[in-house]
């Protein structure tokens, strides 16, 4: 690989002047618009998954079965009219559900669970037979269609992975499923049928689940028979349930368009600052330099604009987990170190993100002193939540846990590697900040030779310090 080599004989390093201070903090002024629109639009998302549970019992059918309609997932289920449906006895303040304590919270969390239908035998512990409806309105259901829509390739393949998605959970419990098929009803609908076997709260429990995509929801209805056998009524009440048709919802593409728009915006945002930066550093260049290719590297952009950019979306980041943390319900020391890991790593990446754009030769050092400090919090966030993890659950996590955050450390250290193998070796940055007049490429055995150099001067430095303590 060839040196090549070419001096500037000409080239003047103007003063800052006080209107480069102005640039400063327009620059600073558009990055905190930047973090303020992307902080809107996740505040938006948050509201996507709020909605209401409505249980209305209706008359009954015949002697044996109540009908009850369930508004949400537009579903009707008849089931044994001695049960005793504990959502709306709650919502209708049942005298048979007087012995039931913290009835509210019973709500609140039937609310959080998507639970729409919860019917027992019997209130208390002697009850041996439990149905229950919930339903799900994810993300991840609101583009497909009805199970019952797929046609047969389509229908196996996703059946293959869901099954597999359910073993895995069960797999982490004390759940061991038995048999699972796929159940087509006379009436046209689809499910996916699991029976399992366990222990729930130390009973010995039977467990048969049909899962089905309506009206873009996940209906999971579950029978669970505590010490006794499956009953065969069963297929009765899955045979009788039918859907109707609900308005498709379109919120998922509204909200997909509005960050659509919005990532056009923050574009644009990014394109003026760029477009800012790059015609204050034109005014500094002197004019009698002819050679095209050092111009441009006296110019703000490439990978270092690409860095910049990386950093502001660090910051975004950051704060997207800081706004996903204040949802979360309990875990107060996990939120803690969370917490206190996203406002250490928004100050850091902003520190960064500032330094690249002043122009000094001490600014490359700046950098790589920050970019070390950001991945050494990464490193004690790490270690402080497996600590408490340990301390919460009195014994060591599973693998899955480690492997987590092995894959963030691994993430960081690569991360963190390339931008000070970047901020070492680019051309554009010796050049944009001063370090050097001229271009000089790299042979590999020169880089080669540096690193080596770097790790001489490392021991030398142990060696002395080794000495001192002697």
């Amino acid at each position: 690989m060839q040196i090549k080599t070419m001096y500037n004989k000409y080239y003047k390093i103007k003063r800052r002047s006080y209107s480069e201070m102005l640039y400063k903090i327009i620059i600073i002024f558009m990055i905190f618009m930047c973090i303020s629109t992307f902080y809107y639009i996740q505040a938006n998302e948050n509201g996507i998954n709020n909605y209401e549970m409505n249980n209305i019992s209706q008359e009954v059918s015949n002697e044996n079965l109540k009908n009850y309609t369930l508004e949400d997932p537009g579903m009707y289920i008849k089931i044994d009219a001695n049960m005793i449906e504990i959502v709306s006895s709650i919502e209708n303040n049942d005298e048979k559900i007087n012995s039931i304590e913290n009835k509210e919270q019973y709500k609140e969390y039937f609310q959080k669970s998507g639970i729409v239908l919860d019917a027992v035998n019997s209130i208390g512990e002697s009850n041996d037979k439990e149905t229950i409806v919930v339903k799900s309105n994810n993300v991840a259901y609101q583009t497909m269609p009805n199970l019952n829509q797929f046609i047969e390739e389509d229908l196996n393949n996703y059946y293959e992975q869901f099954i597999e998605s359910i073993k895995s959970q069960a797999e982490k419990t004390q759940i061991e499923i038995q048999n699972e098929e796929i159940y087509k009803t006379q009436n046209g609908n689809t499910y996916f049928h699991i029976i399992s076997q366990g222990n729930v709260d130390g009973k010995s429990t039977k467990l048969s689940t049909y899962y089905t995509i309506m009206n873009q929801r996940l209906v999971t209805i579950g029978f669970r028979y505590f010490n006794t056998e499956i009953d065969s009524n069963e297929n009765i009440i899955i045979e009788g349930i039918t859907f109707e048709n609900l308005p498709r919802d379109n919120s998922y593409q509204e909200q997909m368009n509005k960050i659509v728009v919005n990532a056009i915006t923050i574009f644009v945002i990014f394109l003026i600052v760029f477009l800012l930066i790059r015609r204050k550093d034109a005014k500094k260049i002197s004019s009698e330099i002819k050679n095209k290719e050092l111009k441009s590297y006296l110019k703000f952009g490439g990978i270092l604009c690409l860095m910049w950019i990386m950093m502001i979306y660090q910051v975004y980041l950051r704060a997207l987990d800081i706004s996903t943390l204040l949802q979360l319900d309990g875990l107060l020391a996990y939120k803690i170190i969370m917490s206190i890991e996203c406002i250490l790593a928004i100050a850091i990446n902003l520190y960064i993100a500032i330094k690249i754009l002043i122009r000094k030769k001490q600014s490359v050092k700046n950098i790589q002193f920050g970019l070390v400090i950001n991945a050494i919090i990464i490193l004690i966030a790490s270690l402080t939540r497996i600590i408490s993890m340990i301390i919460l659950q009195k014994e060591l996590p599973d693998m899955e846990y480690f492997q987590q955050e092995f894959s963030i450390l691994m993430y960081n250290v690569i991360y963190t590697a390339i931008w000070i193998l970047y901020m070492n070796f680019s051309q554009r940055v010796k050049i944009y900040y001063y370090e050097q007049e001229q271009i000089h490429y790299y042979k590999i055995n020169e880089i080669i030779e540096k690193v080596k150099k770097f790790r001489n001067k490392k021991k030398n430095l142990k060696n002395l310090k080794d000495k001192k303590e002697k």
